[in-house]
């Protein structure tokens, strides 16, 4: 009786990694390249190379842009799922402030765009390079 018991407890230790790299698997992200200062939901973010990670499957979704382990920012965001060319999209806000709009990934687009008082000039896709 004791050895099922042992067994069952290796079995159970054995299945918990499992079940924490399954939840790995499915992490939405990509690697992104800002080649431009950009703000993303009031946060300003250097030109360079980021994370980019979303909560859910869509449409709607959380965004976090990480530089390491560290989180730069988050937005709400619109996940649509399509042919794009890698590219984030910016406009300039009133004040000449470049704002981060979409993130252009081969399969997917995350819209971070608002419709809360939008008084801008769209600037052409950059591409990401990644």
């Amino acid at each position: 009786m004791q050895s099922k018991s042992v067994l069952s407890l290796a079995a159970a230790a054995l299945l918990l990694p499992l079940s924490v790299f399954a939840a790995d698997k499915n992490k939405n992200s990509s690697s992104v390249e800002i080649p431009s200062q950009v703000v993303v939901n009031g946060k300003q973010i250097e030109p360079g190379t980021y994370k980019v990670e979303w909560n859910g499957n869509g449409p709607n979704v959380e965004v976090s842009i990480l530089q390491g382990h560290k989180t730069i920012a988050e937005a709400p965001a619109r996940l649509v799922n399509g042919t794009y060319q890698e590219a984030i999209v910016t406009h300039q806000d009133t004040a000449g402030t470049n704002v981060l709009d979409q993130i252009q990934l081969k399969n997917k687009e995350l819209d971070l765009r608002t419709n809360a008082g939008r008084n801008s000039r769209p600037n052409p896709p950059a591409n990401s390079g990644s």
